[in-house]
Formats: C-alpha cells, sequence, structure tokens
C-alpha cells in the first residue's frame, strides 16, 4: 500500500511523495491521519534552526485519524475507531525510561511524521477517542501533554499567583491548563489581540509589556508578593530577565519554549540563592501526561477550537508552514484527510 508523505529535504522546501506503508506487525495500527498540528519543532526544521535535524526527513506529530487496520493480535482498536496517536516511539527499557523519563528515551523514534496520509505506530501508542470529541482537537493532545508536564515540573497548586509569558497556542494553553489547577493566571504579551484571548479563555489579568510595566503589574496583581511560578512560553530571551524579578520569595521559574539559534544569558546568581527561587526546564512529555492532556479535552476543561486560525490541506503544507513561521494568527493545522470536516464555530 503506498500513502502520501510531506518530506523536508532541505530549509524551506518540502514535496509530498508517495511512499509504501510498512507492514503491519501483530502490535501494529494502521491510522488514516485525518489532522496533524504544525509544532515550533516542525518550524525549526523547515526554516534550517534544528542542528538535530538530518535531511530528508517526516515532520508533524500531532495526530489524530481513524483506525483503517490493525495487525493480527491488536485487540484494543478496531477498524472505524477515531483516534489520537503519540507519534514518538519509546523503547521503555533504557535507564531513561526506566528512571520515569520515558520523555528522554535513549533510543526516542521520531521518524514516522504525522504529516502523511497514513501513519503506523504500535498499539500502546494509540488513544481511542470519544465520538463526541472532534478529531482536531484531539490532534493538540501533544502539546497539550507537554504544558501538562511542564507544570508538574513546578508543582502548580490552587490559589498560586502564575505568570504565563507568551500567549501564542501554548501559552493559550498553559492558561486554561492552569485554570483547571484553580491558579490565579496573569498573562504578558505584546499583542493585543493575543491578550483578548487570553481573557476569554480565562485569564486573571493582562499585562502588554510594550505600554505597561511588568514589575509594577504584578505587584498590584499580588499584593507586593510576587507571582509563585512564571512560565517563559516564549524564546524571548530578555522576556527571562523581567521574570525574574517578579517572582516571589521560593517561586518558580518554568523555561518551556527552546531558544533558537541557540540563546545563552547571564543570570543574578545571588537573586537565585537568597530569594530560593528554582529555575526549571521541561521537554516533551510522557504517556501519562499524554493520557492527562486527552482527558483535559475530552472534558472540555480545555477548548482547543478557538486557538486553530488556520487549517490548510496537505498539498499546502509549506504555505501552513510559511503562515505559522510569520506568526499569522494562532494554530495552524494540516488536513491530511477529508475524514471529518472542521466547523472553527463549533466550541470557539
Amino acid at each position: 500500500m503506498q500513502t502520501d508523505v510531506a518530506i523536508c529535504d532541505r530549509p524551506y522546501h518540502i514535496a509530498i511523495e508517495e511512499q509504501p506503508l510498512e507492514p503491519l506487525t501483530v502490535g501494529d495500527v494502521l491510522v488514516k491521519v485525518a489532522f496533524c498540528g504544525v509544532c515550533p519543532w516542525d518550524l525549526r526544521v523547515f526554516s534550517g534552526l534544528s542542528k538535530s535535524a538530518h535531511y530528508p526527513l517526516r515532520l508533524g506529530h500531532e495526530v489524530s485519524g481513524v483506525v483503517e487496520a490493525i495487525g493480527s493480535r491488536t485487540l484494543a482498536v478496531r477498524p472505524g475507531d477515531r483516534v489520537v496517536v503519540d507519534v514518538i516511539r519509546r523503547c521503555g527499557t533504557c535507564a531513561k525510561c526506566r528512571s520515569g523519563f520515558e520523555n528522554h528515551c535513549e533510543r526516542a523514534d521520531y521518524s514516522r511524521g504525522g504529516y502523511a496520509g497514513h501513519i503506523v505506530a504500535p498499539i500502546e501508542s494509540i488513544y481511542p477517542l470519544r465520538q463526541t470529541t472532534p478529531l482536531i482537537e484531539a490532534s493538540l493532545t501533544e502539546p497539550l501533554a507537554c504544558v501538562v508536564r511542564g507544570q508538574h515540573r513546578i508543582g502548580v497548586g490552587p490559589e498560586d499567583a502564575v505568570l504565563v509569558v507568551g500567549s501564542g497556542p501554548i501559552g493559550l494553553l498553559h492558561v486554561q491548563a492552569l485554570k483547571a489547577r484553580r491558579a490565579r493566571v496573569l498573562v504578558s504579551d505584546p499583542l493585543a489581540v493575543r491578550l483578548e484571548k487570553a481573557c476569554s479563555l480565562g485569564a486573571d489579568a493582562t499585562i502588554n509589556p510594550l505600554t505597561e510595566n511588568l514589575a509594577e503589574v504584578v505587584k498590584a496583581e499580588t499584593d507586593g508578593q510576587g507571582v509563585n511560578a512564571a512560565i517563559i512560553a516564549t524564546s524571548n530571551i530578555e522576556s527571562i530577565k523581567q521574570t525574574l524579578p517578579v517572582l516571589c520569595v521560593g517561586g518558580r521559574l518554568l523555561l518551556f519554549a527552546g531558544f533558537y539559534p541557540e540563546g545563552k544569558m547571564t543570570l543574578d546568581l545571588n537573586a537565585i540563592h537568597y530569594q530560593e527561587l528554582l529555575v526549571a526546564g521541561t521537554s516533551d512529555y510522557t504517556r501519562i501526561e499524554f493520557a492527562e492532556a486527552l482527558r483535559l479535552i475530552e472534558d472540555k476543561t480545555v477548548r482547543i477550537s478557538p486557538l486553530i486560525s488556520h487549517v490548510y490541506p496537505l498539498q499546502e503544507i509549506s504555505q501552513g508552514l510559511h503562515t505559522a513561521e510569520a506568526q499569522k494568527g494562532l494554530k495552524v493545522v494540516v488536513q491530511c484527510n477529508e475524514v471529518e470536516a472542521f466547523d472553527p464555530g463549533a466550541s470557539a
């Protein structure tokens, strides 16, 4: 069987090629891809900023679709089932996997990209969906899983005041996941339209750093104490320098976004020492966090449709990537097959 696959063979060039599908083993599932979201990693590879990219390669790992065939011993799903796919294959046996850091699996396989007509995945990477869950919303389970892991890393709890710096698609997922934890959420972003979206999704206060003093607003919103935690959801290094001083004693700073080209900065180590601050990083997610993210979407705790601004067919994936790179709108999603229509007004 052949299927269309998007191949990035050099920066700013993607071709749609027809390639043979790998044969199904006993525990595999063949999924007809419905939607695949565009993520920052895809953009780094597409634009040539990723040092880890070895062209040619397949992109896309925010995947939902419909089961088309199953291996001989796969009983958990059946053809016709609507599913979301965890595209990253982990070994489960290396030291990282055994220590609870499967998101850093030493033999992780990212090779089967989701910008394709079909994808093969092992049954343990397949998550069945409720009939009421739109496939396009389920495709964002992966980025939300990353958000869930990040918030686990800094231990956000009820009544915490948390500053989210950057209100793009990821920042807006953070806002909603934080509200589910009953945190008080402040959002900083230089784009008024994104601050408006943050308010509509539950943010308690917003700050435009171009026209307002971040430190003064945070002080006013927290009775002079500072925020308990801050999440950097932008690759702007200057935002870290502005955010550290607004943390309260014992505050936690999460570096959620990657910095490309490689970013370096000088930190006031005494401020971290005497204020007893914690600085944490986060990368990818585990299966537990993936399942938690899917539950948040299926329970409508986190709203996905309001984040989706553009949907492109697979044949126009390059245009979709250019749109995302230019930060036009919010979330860009690629429709790989016309399995299910997307109504942008259904849950906006």
